[in-house]
C-alpha cells in the first residue's frame, strides 16, 4: 500500500474528477468520494495523538455527552475502514508537498503554529486568524494522511470538489439526468427543495445539526450514530447525497457496500438553503465581503438557464510568501 510522508498525493484535476463521478452516477456502481479536514483528523488520530483539547472540539460537534473515548474510538475504527474503501479522497490543498518536523505535535501551542504558518500553503488573512489549536489540527492531519496505508487504486482530489460541483454547474447537471436522490443531511426541508427544483424522487435520511450551531437538536454521536446504518435502505444504485459532518464520510461507506453512489457534498446543502455557514470560503473563494451571504448563483433556487447558474471561483490556493 502506498505512503505519502510528505503529502504529496498525486491528485486528479477538478475536471476530471468531476468526470468521475459523472462516471460513477450514470454507472450506478457503487462508489464514495468523500473530504477530509482538520475534523477528521482529531477522530483518526485517536489512538496516539488526541488530547483534552482534540476532545474539547468535538464536543462542539456531539456534545459533551456524546464524546467518550469509547464513542470517538468506535467512530475511528469506522472512519478508516471509509478512508480506506472511498474511490476519491478529498485533501485540503494547503498541507500538499510540505514535510514537517517528526515531534511537531509534541511541541507547543504556538511553536506548532508557528511552523504551521510558515511551511503549509496557508493564505495570510488566514494566518492571522490561526490559533494554536487550529494549528495543531492541521498538523495532526498532515501526519494522519502522511502516515496512512492507502489502497493501490484509490484516487485524490481537492477536498474543495463539492463547492467545484456546485459552482460549476455540475452538481445540477447531475441531479438533471437522475430519477431518485437519496440525502443524508439534518435539513429536512432539502428534500422537497430538490424534487421540486430538479424534477425527481427524493428519500431523506435526518441527522442531527451540529451541536454547538442546534444543541435542541438531539446529539449526533454515539445515539444517532449507532442507529442510522439500518435506515440507509436506498435502492443499489441510487445516488446519495451526504452532509453529515464527521460520521457522514462512514455513511458514504455504508452506502457504497450497500450498492449506492455516495458523494459527501458537506457545506453544499447549507449554500442550497441560504446559509453562509463556511464565510471565509465565500470571501475568499467567491469574492463576497465578508463571508455573510451566499450568492444567488449558489442557492437551490427554481430552474433558470444552466449557464446563468455558473459561478467561477475567484481563488485557488497559492503558497504565502515568508
Amino acid at each position: 500500500m502506498p505512503i505519502y510522508p510528505a503529502c504529496e498525493f498525486p491528485r486528479l484535476s477538478d475536471p476530471e474528477t468531476i468526470e468521475t463521478v459523472i462516471t460513477a452516477v450514470g454507472n450506478k456502481e457503487p462508489f464514495s468520494l468523500i473530504r477530509l479536514g482538520d475534523g477528521e483528523a482529531v477522530v483518526l488520530g485517536f489512538d496516539e495523538d488526541i488530547q483534552l483539547q482534540d476532545l474539547a472540539y468535538l464536543h462542539t460537534h456531539w456534545g459533551t455527552e456524546g464524546v467518550t473515548l469509547r464513542a470517538v474510538a468506535e467512530i475511528s475504527n469506522d472512519l478508516r475502514t471509509a478512508v480506506r474503501g472511498a474511490d476519491i479522497v478529498g485533501i485540503r490543498d494547503d498541507i500538499l508537498n510540505v514535510t514537517i518536523p517528526p515531534d511537531l505535535l509534541n511541541r507547543s501551542g504556538n511553536e506548532i503554529k508557528k511552523v504551521v504558518s510558515k511551511e503549509f500553503r496557508i493564505r495570510q488573512d488566514e494566518i492571522e486568524r490561526l490559533s494554536p489549536m487550529g494549528a495543531r489540527r492541521l498538523a495532526l492531519l498532515h501526519r494522519v494522511l502522511s502516515t496512512f496505508n492507502w489502497g493501490d487504486e484509490q484516487q485524490f482530489c481537492s477536498a474543495w470538489i463539492h463547492w467545484e460541483l456546485l459552482a460549476t454547474g455540475a452538481l445540477n447537471r447531475i441531479l438533471e439526468e437522475v430519477r431518485d436522490v437519496g440525502l443524508v443531511t439534518s435539513r429536512p426541508e432539502l428534500g422537497e427543495l430538490i424534487a421540486q427544483r430538479f424534477d425527481v424522487r427524493t428519500s431523506t435520511v435526518l441527522t442531527p445539526d451540529k451541536f454547538m450551531e442546534v444543541p435542541e437538536s438531539g446529539r449526533h454521536v454515539p445515539e444517532r450514530y449507532r442507529t442510522i446504518r439500518s435506515e440507509l435502505t436506498f435502492s443499489k444504485g441510487t445516488l446519495v447525497l451526504v452532509g453529515a459532518g464527521i460520521p457522514g464520510k462512514v455513511y458514504c461507506q455504508w452506502l457504497k457496500e450497500s450498492g449506492c453512489v455516495a458523494i459527501d457534498v458537506g457545506s453544499v446543502f447549507d449554500a442550497w438553503v441560504g446559509k453562509a455557514s463556511r464565510p471565509r470560503v465565500l470571501e475568499s473563494r467567491f469574492g463576497i465581503s465578508g463571508g455573510d451571504l451566499v450568492p444567488r448563483e449558489l442557492q437551490l433556487g427554481p430552474p433558470v438557464n444552466p449557464e446563468s447558474r455558473r459561478l467561477i471561483p475567484k481563488w485557488k490556493p497559492t503558497r504565502v510568501s515568508n
